[in-house]
């Protein structure tokens, strides 16, 4: 296993996700944002994507440990 993943914290990491998300479902609304800030936050929620597919698909972890799969089941 690649070293700084074992500094990651995938509950963290999952968690500001979903704050970027929210973050940007509010300012859309707001309509006062440039598109190079909008498309800086997407670039960062794409990353974190990758990173997480990643780290399921080549070191092992498992989709629930990264997703929380099971908690966006009970949403």
């Amino acid at each position: 296993m690649e070293e700084f993943l074992k500094n990651i914290d995938f509950k963290m990491l999952r968690d500001q996700k979903t704050n970027l998300i929210n973050v940007q479902a509010k300012i859309e609304k707001l309509d006062r944002f440039t598109q190079e800030e909008w498309d800086s936050l997407e670039g960062i929620l794409c990353l974190i994507d990758t990173i997480q597919e990643e780290v399921v698909n080549k070191y092992g972890y498992t989709e629930n440990e990264v997703f929380n799969l099971s908690n966006e089941e009970d949403l």
